[in-house]
């Protein structure tokens, strides 16, 4: 695929959660972690993949006449989907007159996504907001991403890209004049904890983590997603601290507590729970944030 091209799969307008002010997220297909709590579950293979939203589907039949392998069928007033005999080639997906089924992937340009970013330039310009890459992973699309990041700098529009940091470095070098903002997320410190729920250990995201923080104009927002019980030990949380002081680059401290958004995308894509798992308790919350404020760090108000 041409490096213009990327694979994205959704571009959300009127963001207020990715950046600063109001911006436009990008969110990208891929990424090479796959966290067992991820709220964005249909962005972590790279592929196309057929999404089914059961609670949108008003039981018309257009899908069983458009799949060409019969993997749709409606049984006693129910959709039935055996995925064993889907090959992707959704017709279905068009067919649907309701949105019930999506492809959870879309192709596009640097000029068509561009063209969506550039809408919304008054609200950018009133509010301090600009463009966000997110995903899955946006250095897992290095070229892709880099040419968009230029067209929007080339634009007046300020950048951010949120970021496990598990790339190359001289993928992430290679993008820094281009990122106003890096959003990083720290999960886990412990490697073998962090490869146990995330599938890869953080050995190479620290070391890019520290090295970020050393270039000159770095700027650097870290977003804690606080998943209980898997990282809110009081083990990990001063471990987080201990990390966080030793950031130069450091302009805020973003504590996000887990939401279930990601499990009806996950019964979407008929996959299972992959664990349970829950916010923190306010008290919790109150007490994480109270040591981050005692380490001085810059951690968001609370809420």
């Amino acid at each position: 695929m041409p490096p213009t091209q990327g694979r994205i799969t959704r571009l959300q307008r009127f963001s207020t959660q990715d950046g600063p002010g109001i911006r436009t997220t990008v969110f990208l297909k891929g990424c090479p972690l796959e966290c067992l709590w991820c709220h964005n579950p249909e962005a972590i293979r790279p592929g196309a993949e057929l999404m089914y939203f059961e609670e949108r589907c008003r039981r018309c039949g257009a899908c069983v006449e458009a799949c060409p392998q019969a993997a749709h069928r409606l049984q006693d007033g129910r959709h039935e989907l055996d995925r064993a005999r889907c090959r992707l080639q959704l017709a279905c997906v068009a067919a649907c007159p309701f949105g019930a089924l999506e492809a959870g992937l879309k192709t596009m340009s640097v000029p068509r996504v561009l063209e969506v970013l550039l809408r919304d330039q008054a609200y950018y310009r009133g509010s301090g907001g600009g463009v966000t890459l997110s995903g899955g992973e946006p250095l897992a699309q290095p070229e892709f991403s880099g040419a968009l990041l230029r067209e929007a700098k080339a634009a007046g529009l300020h950048t951010a890209v949120d970021t496990c940091l598990h790339a190359p470095w001289e993928t992430i070098a290679g993008l820094q004049s281009l990122v106003d903002l890096w959003l990083v997320d720290v999960k886990l410190v412990d490697p073998a904890a962090h490869e146990r729920f995330t599938g890869l250990p953080n050995t190479l995201i620290l070391e890019n983590l520290k090295k970020l923080d050393r270039l000159p104009a770095a700027r650097l927002w870290v977003r804690l997603p606080l998943i209980d019980p898997l990282n809110t030990g009081p083990e990990n949380l001063a471990g987080i601290v201990e990390l966080l002081r030793s950031l130069r680059s450091l302009a805020r401290v973003q504590p996000l507590p887990y939401h279930e958004l990601g499990l009806v995308k996950q019964k979407s894509l008929g996959r299972p729970e992959r664990g349970a798992f829950s916010a923190p308790s306010a008290e919790k919350l109150r007490g994480f944030r109270r040591s981050l404020r005692e380490a001085k760090l810059p951690v968001d108000a609370e809420e």
